[in-house]
């Protein structure tokens, strides 16, 4: 056989073995990859825009909470953050068809769903799922959404794909404004209040008539968590829909409005403000944010629950201080009831947080089996608040201005810093100190104690 003809065969089949592999990559990829998303980029993630540059920007609260920072775009129908380069937008009649959307239902008890894995509650909008019933400018927004679960939801084949103006038979349609809003953390009391300052922040500047209660719809499906689903209720007089839920008369809405998930209270206002080094010395005066959203999204808090801050203690003998500790309980479906940083000894812990603070009365608390509104009750009267680094510290935002929160860092976990972050915006005096760990179990989990030395 020609040594020409071999080597002439091999050389084909090594082609055509690497154009085949090279098709297969090019096919996964655009299999897998959100349309209009960057290479790499989760589409349930939140980031800030890759071409932001934060060295042009004091590390101010003013830049990140101010209202003059937000600005409506687009002949009034978006907010744009000129920071955080995040944008919400108005985007008109909808409909959608809930066949479409893979995923849990949403809304259950939790023992009902448990080991229920995370990706089913992370809903899959596949084509069809959303169908725009105008053009709201979107070849105007498209260049410019760098927010990616709004970029996803107005062109990415995998939340949603638009598909612009449709002739479907539309029937009765839900009135008023409905808020289309994607939760991520819905169990961890930090995010979830985040994710209610987005909302409050966007129907605040966006939404004409606030008499008029706008709906809500989750574009999730994560299961029921009495504390924190009912504190949306209660702050937006409105009942949120899980979207798989919606009747075929809800399903259809005139005036739909995406909110953003990028927020000045997450790691994206975290990171600019300057903390992500762990490197403290901001240029911040918390005077000069007064007229912040951080500080109307308190007011609004207070305002809804009717709670009045407690004022400054007069005499040092009336001084009180909060002690949050953790209590062991089941917060979502992957949950195995542990707790992570729980008091290995309370009591003894209570004993040394009063030796510390002898002009103080220590009252330990718990927020796991109380309401939203008697959290706020404690929280608001305190004039010392003690804890772990935990999401429970997301409190310090209704600590009254004259206090003082603590947080106790076991190892590894001291490079936390969004408590000291909004407490700085605030004008919230912040201590950090050390906490001791006792016990690491098999989940990697751990207890802990408050004195340094037993």
């Amino acid at each position: 056989m020609p040594q020409s003809f071999v080597f002439n065969t091999v050389l084909t089949l090594w082609l055509i073995l690497t154009i085949a592999f090279v098709l297969s990559q090019v096919v996964l990829f655009f299999h897998l990859q959100p349309l209009g998303l960057p290479k790499g980029q989760d589409h349930f993630s939140i980031h800030v825009h890759s071409s932001f540059d934060s060295s042009q920007y004091e590390r101010s609260c003013r830049d990140l909470f101010g209202v003059d920072a937000i600005k409506k775009t687009h002949e009034g129908r978006c907010l744009e953050h000129s920071v955080l380069k995040w944008i919400s937008c108005n985007i008109g009649p909808i409909s959608i068809d809930t066949s479409k959307i893979e995923g849990a239902l949403g809304g259950e008890p939790i023992q009902n769903v448990l080991n229920r894995k995370v990706e089913d509650e992370f809903l899959n909008f596949t084509t069809g799922s959303l169908h725009l019933l105008e053009h709201p400018l979107f070849e105007d927004l498209s260049s410019q959404v760098v927010d990616p679960i709004i970029a996803s939801f107005l062109h990415s084949s995998v939340l949603t794909r638009p598909i612009g103006v449709q002739s479907i038979s539309v029937g009765k349609m839900m009135s008023g404004t409905t808020l289309l809003v994607r939760r991520g953390s819905y169990a961890n009391p930090c995010m979830a209040i985040i994710s209610m300052y987005n909302v409050f922040v966007v129907q605040r500047l966006l939404v004409d008539n606030l008499e008029k209660r706008t709906k809500i719809i989750w574009l999730d499906g994560h299961a029921f968590n009495k504390n924190l689903d009912e504190v949306w209720e209660h702050l937006f007089q409105t009942k949120p829909i899980h979207v798989k839920q919606l009747s075929d008369s809800q399903s259809k809405m005139d005036n739909a409005l995406v909110v953003n998930t990028v927020s000045a209270m997450g790691d994206e206002g975290l990171g600019i403000y300057g903390w992500e080094t762990g490197v403290p010395g901001s240029t911040s005066d918390p005077a000069l944010c007064s007229n912040s959203t951080l500080r109307m999204f308190r007011d609004f808090v207070f305002e809804r629950y009717d709670i009045n801050q407690r004022t400054k203690s007069v005499g040092v003998s009336s001084c009180r201080l909060t002690l949050l500790f953790r209590k062991h309980h089941f917060a979502h479906p992957r949950s195995t009831g542990r707790t992570d940083r729980v008091l290995a000894n309370l009591t003894d812990d209570i004993d040394y947080i009063q030796a510390e603070y002898p002009d103080c009365k220590v009252t330990p608390a718990s927020f796991e089996d109380i309401s939203f509104q008697e959290q706020l009750k404690i929280t608001s009267q305190s004039d010392v608040f003690v804890s772990v680094h935990g999401a429970g510290n997301i409190h310090v935002l209704f600590l009254p201005p004259h206090a003082k929160i603590v947080e106790f860092f076991p190892k590894g976990f001291t490079r936390r810093l969004r408590f000291q972050y909004l407490a700085e915006c605030l004008g919230i005096s912040y201590d950090a100190r050390k906490a001791k760990i006792v016990e690491r179990f098999d989940d990697n989990k751990i207890s802990v104690r408050l004195r340094p030395q037993i």
